[in-house]
């Protein structure tokens, strides 16, 4: 059998229905999907060529099954081909830093962007590995049960920010029109915090916690992540986190007070502040009587 990349098989496949007179297909497979289908095809057409039973495993009992030769190279090839299409973004950014490597010789200039740009092409793969991954209901089910009144929606996307980037994430959405609520209960399998994986929310509870102000926080996660994040989608998380963190706070033990603070800083933003009079007795440029007197 004539060896077929991934695109080749796809275009005969489209073509071969077309022909038969049946309709195009709404919506087409991933890349890993069309793959792993040929794949079975491929094994599929190689015992009944020879009409032999299914391969066993190896003598150990373990791993991949025992392949007839022809039917391995050409599972072997395919993989390959699936593998470079799975990495394609990184395998193309290497391929432009090797060609200018070969013509420029200012190699330090290179060098200082080379890392954060084989990041960001990483990522794009990253991303769409996930997106695979989350969105394959062999691997990730999303099958509970509505309850008494709610209305399943199925396919309800959403925009979820993970680690290497925001992906679509397509789940079944259950809403209950009498209480004007709803739920997706593969946002909870997945432990989202709306929209976000909780790797990323921990990274952002902790970018803010360590830093002046959400703008700060925003370019702190940006320079270690590379992850373009808002101000305002930051401050509403740690709203959302914050009645957790209050309680996981009153879980933890007591501080260690044995060492007394010798001077402690307030420092307040703002004007009229309540100061005591015994305060502002003979200092200067402060009238008593414009300021409330506490006693």
């Amino acid at each position: 059998m004539a060896r077929m990349s991934c695109a080749a098989a796809h275009t005969s496949d489209t073509s071969a229905g077309r022909t038969a007179g049946t309709a195009a297909p709404t919506s087409l497979p991933s890349r890993s999907e069309h793959c792993a289908r040929i794949l079975k095809t491929e094994d599929a057409f190689s015992r009944s060529q020879a009409n032999l039973p299914p391969p066993p495993f190896n003598k150990a009992g373990q791993g991949e099954p025992v392949l007839h030769p022809p039917c391995r190279q050409r599972k072997k090839n395919l993989e390959t081909h699936c593998l470079d299409e799975k990495y394609s973004e990184t395998e193309a950014y290497l391929a432009q830093i090797r060609q200018c490597l070969i013509q420029e010789k200012q190699h330090q200039t290179l060098s200082q962007h080379f890392e954060e740009g084989l990041r960001a092409a990483f990522a794009r793969d990253a991303r769409r590995i996930v997106e695979e991954l989350f969105n394959d209901r062999e691997l990730v089910s999303d099958d509970t049960p509505p309850l008494s009144g709610e209305i399943v929606h199925g396919e309800r996307p959403i925009t979820v920010q993970t680690l290497f980037g925001p992906i679509v994430l397509k789940r079944r959405y259950f809403h209950h029109p009498k209480s004007h609520s709803g739920r997706a209960p593969l946002d909870q399998a997945l432990d989202l915090v709306g929209h976000y994986t909780p790797a990323v929310a921990k990274l952002i509870a902790r970018a803010s916690a360590n830093s002046a102000s959400y703008h700060e926080a925003s370019e702190t996660l940006n320079a270690f992540t590379g992850l373009e994040l808002e101000e305002r989608s930051l401050h509403r998380l740690i709203n959302r986190l914050a009645p957790d963190l209050k309680e996981a706070a009153a879980t933890l033990p007591p501080l260690d007070c044995d060492n007394p603070i010798s001077i402690l800083y307030i420092e307040n933003d703002g004007t009229g502040v309540p100061i005591r009079a015994a305060e502002l007795t003979g200092r200067q440029g402060k009238q008593l009587g414009r300021h409330r007197q506490n006693p």
